[in-house]
């Protein structure tokens, strides 16, 4: 069974970047445009990892982080931030108190995804 991936951003084009970079990834890749599909897709799939934008407009990558952290089929689900936004430090810092096993900029790099 190939391993599942969630992309979430807001933004069409992010997404397509972000398949991209995971196209030879081996993985099946999952898209969505908010926070609240995010965690609607992650009733029906168990993901391997979740790339995770912060500034959404429905609610931020933290919130979802956190709610992710609190449902049993997710809790050990990693997540990484994917921001073009939120880049000091104290934004990093609250990503990994709701969860995230890292915290990237964007544009990514496919070296460093």
């Amino acid at each position: 069974m190939r391993p599942k991936i969630l992309l979430v951003d807001d933004t069409p084009a992010n997404l397509v970047a972000l398949r991209r970079l995971l196209a030879d990834s081996g993985a099946d890749l999952y898209e969505a445009t908010s926070g609240n599909a995010a965690l609607a897709l992650c009733l029906e799939h168990k993901f391997a990892l979740v790339l995770l934008d912060v500034a959404m407009p429905d609610m931020d990558g933290f919130e979802v982080a956190r709610l992710l952290g609190e449902a049993e089929a997710q809790k050990d689900t990693p997540i990484i931030f994917v921001t073009a936004a939120f880049v000091d430090e104290a934004h990093r810092l609250e990503g990994y108190r709701a969860g995230a096993v890292d915290y990237i900029t964007k544009p990514v790099a496919d070296a460093v995804l």
